[in-house]
């Protein structure tokens, strides 16, 4: 288990709940505001937790989100927005995109 996800087996053993439309499209939207490492912690996770969410080809792959399990899906959003928020206060750290946007 990765250690961002170690600290929340507790939470998820408290509270467990479906996940929503709402869940499935924030973690589609956290995808393209994450950096480069975090993207690959977040498929290596993928990878290893619900391998048929992960369409791997030669150059890319694709993340199946409806077919990620709800708990590793919540563990996932709570990641990548603990990820959006550190990128936003350190700039070294964002995507190329959120860069150019700070230029505009």
């Amino acid at each position: 288990i990765f250690p961002f996800l170690k600290q929340n087996i507790r939470k998820r053993n408290v509270e467990l709940r479906e996940v929503s439309s709402r869940d499935r499209t924030l973690f589609a939207d956290l995808l393209e505001k994450v950096n480069s490492d975090q993207l690959g912690k977040i498929v290596e996770t993928i990878r290893d937790q619900c391998p048929a969410a992960l369409i791997e080809e030669s150059n890319a792959v694709e993340i199946e989100v409806d077919k990620i399990d709800s708990q590793s899906l919540l563990d996932l959003n709570e990641y990548a927005s603990e990820c959006v928020q550190q990128n936003s206060k350190d700039p070294n750290k964002a995507t190329s995109s959120q860069k150019k946007q700070r230029k505009s």
